[in-house]
């Protein structure tokens, strides 16, 4: 028999075997690592965008109540700066805001505009606004169309922030 296989040497040779699969498990730390960021980031996200919206939710609620208002109520010019003055109380100092009124009240609701240049109509809407305040008689519904959307427009683009507040009311005490 020694004689045979001499003669083959193929024949000492095994069968082709197959290695077996790499498996995806046990990851690397490598991945570990990219698990555990992503889901820090996810969970941070998450929480943000809760505060968010919590913070941003009396700003909803005010642009309901100035949508609701109609001109064929009397005292719409009263209820819509009712509504911006709670709304403004809510993210600033409300003991600043309170006494707030007139003149200096409307210099406070433009100064929390964004960059002023782009809210002239804003501004002439709020300026309306205020003189519908003081009149005996109510503004005819184009006035109140002008008085609301600049109501809506304030309610939109006015910078909240708690920090903001001492900057703007100290600015418009001063």
């Amino acid at each position: 028999m020694q004689a045979q296989s001499s003669s083959n040497p193929l024949a000492q040779l095994r069968d082709i075997h197959i290695p077996d699969d790499v498996s995806a498990w046990p990851l690397a730390w490598g991945w570990w690592v990219v698990i555990v960021v992503a889901m820090v980031s996810a969970a941070a996200m998450v929480v943000w965008l809760y505060k968010r919206h919590r913070f941003f939710q009396a700003r909803r609620q005010a642009i309901t109540e100035i949508n609701a208002l109609q001109p064929s109520q009397p005292d719409w010019a009263q209820q819509q700066n009712a509504i911006l003055k709670r709304t403004a109380s809510h993210y600033f100092d409300s003991k600043q805001i309170a006494p707030l009124y007139g003149q200096r009240w409307q210099q406070f609701l433009i100064s929390c505009l964004a960059p002023k240049s782009k809210y002239k109509p804003t501004e002439t809407g709020l300026d309306k606004l205020q003189q519908a305040l003081y009149k005996p008689q109510p503004l005819n519904s184009k006035q109140f169309d002008l008085c609301q959307k600049a109501c809506l427009s304030w309610l939109k683009n006015a910078r909240f922030s708690k920090t903001a507040s001492l900057e703007h009311t100290e600015a418009v005490n001063a």
